[in-house]
Protein backbone atom coordinates (compact mmCIF):
# COMPACT_ATOMS: atom_id res chain seq x y z
CA UNK A 1 0.00 0.00 0.00
CA UNK A 2 1.37 3.43 -0.87
CA UNK A 3 1.87 6.15 1.70
CA UNK A 4 -0.70 8.28 -0.09
CA UNK A 5 -3.33 5.53 0.04
CA UNK A 6 -2.61 5.04 3.74
CA UNK A 7 -3.27 8.73 4.37
CA UNK A 8 -6.49 8.61 2.32
CA UNK A 9 -7.66 5.58 4.26
CA UNK A 10 -6.75 7.16 7.58
CA UNK A 11 -8.51 10.39 6.62
CA UNK A 12 -11.65 8.55 5.50
CA UNK A 13 -11.76 6.58 8.76
CA UNK A 14 -10.49 9.25 11.14
CA UNK A 15 -12.47 9.53 14.37
CA UNK A 16 -11.73 11.56 17.50
CA UNK A 17 -11.84 8.58 19.83
CA UNK A 18 -9.92 9.36 23.03
CA UNK A 19 -8.19 12.41 21.59
CA UNK A 20 -9.04 15.89 22.84
CA UNK A 21 -10.71 18.23 20.37
CA UNK A 22 -7.40 20.08 19.99
CA UNK A 23 -5.47 16.88 19.26
CA UNK A 24 -8.15 15.63 16.85
CA UNK A 25 -8.24 18.93 14.95
CA UNK A 26 -4.44 18.92 14.63
CA UNK A 27 -4.50 15.39 13.20
CA UNK A 28 -7.46 16.23 10.95
CA UNK A 29 -5.65 19.31 9.59
CA UNK A 30 -2.49 17.31 8.92
CA UNK A 31 -4.46 14.67 7.02
CA UNK A 32 -6.39 17.37 5.14
CA UNK A 33 -3.11 18.92 4.00
CA UNK A 34 -1.94 15.51 2.79
CA UNK A 35 -5.25 14.81 1.02
CA UNK A 36 -6.35 18.27 -0.23
CA UNK A 37 -8.74 16.98 -2.90
CA UNK A 38 -10.81 15.33 -0.14
CA UNK A 39 -11.66 18.73 1.34
CA UNK A 40 -11.90 20.99 -1.73
CA UNK A 41 -13.95 23.66 0.04
CA UNK A 42 -14.99 24.89 3.47
CA UNK A 43 -18.35 23.12 3.32
CA UNK A 44 -16.75 19.70 2.77
CA UNK A 45 -14.06 20.41 5.37
CA UNK A 46 -16.75 21.28 7.91
CA UNK A 47 -18.84 18.20 7.04
CA UNK A 48 -15.86 15.89 7.50
CA UNK A 49 -14.78 17.63 10.69
CA UNK A 50 -18.21 17.23 12.28
CA UNK A 51 -18.18 13.56 11.28
CA UNK A 52 -14.92 12.88 13.09
CA UNK A 53 -16.05 14.05 16.54
CA UNK A 54 -17.32 11.87 19.36
CA UNK A 55 -21.11 11.79 19.33
CA UNK A 56 -21.38 13.53 22.71
CA UNK A 57 -19.79 16.60 21.13
CA UNK A 58 -21.13 16.33 17.58
CA UNK A 59 -24.76 16.09 18.73
CA UNK A 60 -24.60 19.74 19.79
CA UNK A 61 -24.18 20.77 16.16
CA UNK A 62 -27.34 18.94 15.11
CA UNK A 63 -29.41 20.97 17.57
CA UNK A 64 -28.18 24.42 16.53
CA UNK A 65 -30.79 26.73 15.04
CA UNK A 66 -28.16 28.65 13.11
CA UNK A 67 -25.64 26.30 11.49
CA UNK A 68 -21.95 27.06 11.75
CA UNK A 69 -20.42 27.99 8.43
CA UNK A 70 -16.68 27.96 9.07
CA UNK A 71 -14.31 25.47 10.63
CA UNK A 72 -13.02 28.21 12.96
CA UNK A 73 -16.53 28.66 14.42
CA UNK A 74 -16.93 24.91 14.65
CA UNK A 75 -13.64 24.36 16.47
CA UNK A 76 -14.41 27.16 18.95
CA UNK A 77 -17.81 25.63 19.69
CA UNK A 78 -16.41 22.07 19.96
CA UNK A 79 -13.76 23.25 22.43
CA UNK A 80 -16.46 24.97 24.47
CA UNK A 81 -18.61 21.82 24.55
CA UNK A 82 -15.60 19.65 25.46
CA UNK A 83 -14.70 22.03 28.32
CA UNK A 84 -18.19 21.80 29.80
CA UNK A 85 -18.36 18.02 29.40
CA UNK A 86 -15.04 17.72 31.25
CA UNK A 87 -16.24 20.05 34.02
CA UNK A 88 -19.38 17.95 34.38
CA UNK A 89 -17.34 14.73 34.65
CA UNK A 90 -15.06 16.32 37.27
CA UNK A 91 -18.00 17.38 39.42
CA UNK A 92 -19.64 13.95 39.45
CA UNK A 93 -18.97 11.77 42.50
CA UNK A 94 -16.76 8.76 41.84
Amino acid sequence: MSVTKEYYDEFNNFYQGNLSVTEAVKRFNKLARLCPHMVPNEEERLRRMIGMLRSEIAVIFDSRITPLTTTAEYIKCALHVEYHLNKKKESQPR
